[in-house]
């Protein structure tokens, strides 16, 4: 089946759902569209069975979200589409076959690259193989023309929509205009500098706030640490007096409600010590077939195991980082990855960080969409810290202020007026 026939038979499934057929009754899942448009407007089909409501273009726009605003008329002509409801699971078989086909095109070409490399392992070579050949398949997407992608652009110029979902700092936001998909982003600070905090907000921000799935790949914390810091910050208790079982009072009925509101969330942690780029790939990948993805969150990347241990090790991390941004364009998500600073030398504690600062490679640095060095300014006030916009290829460069909430396992927008 080629490029055109895939798109046909893709949009005949979504007109069909969209004209009456339950597309919960259909074994398809969003990751099986080879175009983005259609995996979101078959996620937001079911957002919209899920909330109660009847699909149609209206509703189903509205659920799209700010990124998808200008596919109003392309969703009303996807409903006019001539096709008979009841042939959908005809048209989900080839979408799903259309699938299988490119996740075994994608093994071949990696198998290629992997295989003709200097120091190819044959034993690694084959595991690899098989790894892919049994994960789950993602989204690979066809080409855009500019008449494509300009009603988009126009929309977000007219109404001043970010292009990204926000972060929890607005601030932020107003400089790199969110999180946008395909792009990697790298938030970096010096040992014990709020890195792993800045994640994990994150990580919690996105499943509350777009309720969507996050996957957070951790080699420094267990899930058991995620959880408590996590729950530190929705609960605003103290994260010393949950690490040393002193929850008293009204301490207790906020844990109880904060426990309440996570069992809601949608943030999948992964903390395998020994990660590489491609079991985060996979495991990602695993997550948007089952029940779509949003947002990547790796904490960090430095300690990410690479492919080849007998490489230099600036050539890892090079790689590494070449890798997550790969991922990235491969999910169509946001990738967020922390990443450590040299430690400031003595002569230099409490200076601003810079871009060289960046530990073990300059590829970060070329890799990342948006880079931001988070410190701490003054010494003396531990509670204001600052993210500065380093690198921002569609964005403002400059510095950020946020509130150091550490005991709350926190890093909070600054408070306005102070």
């Amino acid at each position: 089946m080629n490029d055109t026939e895939t798109r046909t038979e893709e949009l005949n499934l979504l007109s069909a759902c969209m004209n009456g057929h339950d597309p919960r009754n259909i074994n398809v899942t969003a990751a099986d569209f080879d175009e983005p448009k259609h995996a979101a407007t078959w996620t937001a089909m079911l957002d919209v069975l899920t909330a109660g409501k009847e699909i149609d273009p209206a509703v189903v726009h509205t659920t799209m979200g700010p990124s998808h605003v200008g596919e109003s008329v392309w969703l009303f002509d996807l409903y006019a589409r001539s096709v008979v409801p009841d042939n959908a699971p005809h048209f989900a078989t080839h979408v799903r076959r259309s699938a299988d086909l490119r996740n075994i095109q994608d093994v071949a070409r990696g198998l290629m690259q992997r295989a003709t490399t200097e120091s190819a392992d044959p034993a690694e070579v084959m595991a690899w193989a098989k790894d892919k050949l049994d994960a789950p398949t993602g989204i690979t997407r066809a080409t855009e023309t500019f008449a494509d992608t300009l009603p988009r652009v126009l929309d977000q110029i007219r109404t001043g929509q970010q292009a990204g979902l926000c972060t929890p700092w607005p601030d932020l936001d107003q400089k790199i205009h969110g999180l946008s998909p395909d792009r990697l982003y790298v938030i970096a600070a010096r040992p014990g500098g709020g890195k792993s905090i800045a994640g994990q907000n994150l990580a919690w921000h996105w499943s509350r706030r777009h309720k969507s799935p996050t996957y957070f790949a951790s080699m420094e914390m267990t899930s058991d640490e995620i959880t408590t810091r996590t729950l530190s910050q929705v609960s605003q208790v103290k994260l010393d007096y949950y690490l040393n079982g002193n929850v008293q009072g009204q301490d207790r009925t906020h844990t109880d409600t904060a426990a309440a509101a996570m069992r809601q969330g949608h943030v999948h942690m992964c903390t395998d010590p020994g990660q590489t780029v491609d079991t985060i790939r996979n495991g990602a990948r695993q997550l948007q077939r089952r029940q779509g993805l949003g947002l990547v969150v790796v904490d960090y990347l430095q300690i990410i195991k690479a492919r080849d241990q007998r490489m230099p090790r600036r050539e890892q991390v090079d790689e590494i980082a070449r890798g997550l941004k790969l991922m990235a364009k491969e999910l169509h998500v946001p990738v967020v990855a922390m990443t450590q600073l040299n430690r400031a030398s003595k002569e230099g504690q409490g200076r601003a960080p810079v871009l060289s600062d960046l530990r073990e490679s300059g590829e970060i640095e070329q890799a990342a969409d948006v880079v931001i060095l988070l410190h701490i300014p003054e010494p003396a006030q531990p509670e204001i810290g600052q993210m500065y916009v380093a690198k921002a290829r569609n964005g403002s460069m400059g510095p950020v202020e946020v509130e150091m909430r550490t005991y709350f396992a926190t890093i909070d927008p600054m408070a306005r007026g102070r």
